[in-house]
């Protein structure tokens, strides 16, 4: 739907605009209904709403969508009146803070080590670009493909275009040309993705990390704002795998949890629907984890962003390898999730409303 979008978009301009309204407000006051008949909150109160409807006109924004100031209150047990709805976020901040027309190409993870050369990311074993396949940078056949991933070691094989929530992330090895998912031959399981995908050697995570949960990528999720002649941090998540896993996607049954900027994590995390995770599935208490790394982190995402400047607000997936080193993974510039944020964190976002007036 998002790609159709897109194309309207593209061909019909205002008309597009429209559609996409339409459909975000729609499919956004269903998420928002069916995400509280699960949590079972209660109602905000008339003063909340009064505050609420106070702080909006203060930015020249009227009739604003409360049902999302319910549901963080709700599963965090925290009200504020600044917490920014989605649709409002989908439709008019993300949309005017990030020039849209450049996110498609320059969010291939394909191109991510030519735009961020200065950052150690996974390492590449083949490439498949519009349907053309590359090996360090140069040209070859489908035979030689095979032959790069016919390796015992841990990889993963992904989309690079069009992704979301972990969408067909494979993690698998391969024996004399079998892989040990589905018992694929390597060529059958390259075949299935077709084109624009990417094979990486799986990233062997610091202890730290892989003790939140031993089967995905854990992964900082920092959320940054560049403004005038600098970055800075809004917001920092730690997204952690379900058991069994290969990816932190909380759409995916993980959990997200908010870190300071010190590194400590909170004494709460939450799952997608709201519900509250004190520890994680081993039984480590969330309050007890800190992360000594966090300085790297906080460095990496803002020198990064010095990068983009396509786009003012971006949310950076990092990890952190076993030698305590920073790997970028991707970074989220359209779509880019705000649930777990305000979760976490409180109303983070209160600030960019500035942009609307």
């Amino acid at each position: 739907m998002a790609q159709f979008l897109r194309k309207i978009d593209s061909y019909f301009k205002n008309s597009g605009k429209s559609i996409r309204s339409r459909y975000y407000n729609y499919t956004l006051k269903k998420k928002v209904s069916n995400l509280l008949k699960n949590l079972n909150g209660r109602e905000l109160t008339p003063g909340e709403k009064i505050e609420t409807d106070a702080f909006y006109k203060g930015y020249g924004i009227k009739n604003v969508n409360t049902s999302w100031h319910r549901y963080y209150a709700a599963a965090n047990g925290k009200f504020y009146p600044d917490y920014v709805p989605e649709n409002l976020f989908y439709l008019n901040l993300e949309q005017k803070l990030n020039k849209y027309e450049f996110a498609v190409p320059l969010s291939d993870k394909n191109v991510l080590d030519k735009l961020f050369p200065s950052i150690k990311q996974p390492e590449a074993i083949v490439k498949n670009i519009n349907g053309f396949l590359y090996s360090q940078g140069k040209l070859i056949d489908g035979d030689k493909a095979v032959e790069l991933c016919n390796q015992s070691c841990k990889m993963i094989i992904k989309p690079t275009v069009d992704t979301w929530g972990g969408n067909k992330i494979v993690l698998f090895s391969c024996e004399n040309g079998i892989t040990t998912y589905k018992d694929k031959t390597i060529g059958e399981l390259i075949d299935d993705y077709k084109e624009n995908y990417i094979i990486q050697k799986v990233v062997q995570q610091h202890p730290d990390m892989s003790r939140l949960n031993s089967s995905s990528l854990n992964t900082f999720r920092v959320m940054t704002y560049l403004k005038g002649k600098d970055a800075t941090i809004l917001s920092i998540v730690v997204r952690v795998g379900s058991p069994g896993s290969p990816t932190d996607n909380i759409s995916s049954g993980g959990i997200s949890c908010g870190v300071s900027d010190g590194g400590q994590m909170n004494e709460q995390g939450f799952l997608l629907s709201g519900k509250r995770i004190d520890e994680t599935s081993e039984g480590v208490k969330f309050k007890d984890i800190s992360f000594s790394f966090m300085d790297k982190i906080n460095e990496a995402a803002l020198k990064l962003h010095v990068n983009a400047p396509y786009f003012k607000l971006v949310s950076w997936d990092l990890a952190v390898d076993q030698l305590g080193e920073v790997v970028f993974i991707e970074y989220n510039i359209m779509g880019q999730g705000i649930n777990l944020h305000q979760l976490n964190n409180g109303p983070v976002l209160s600030e960019l409303l500035e942009e609307l007036r």
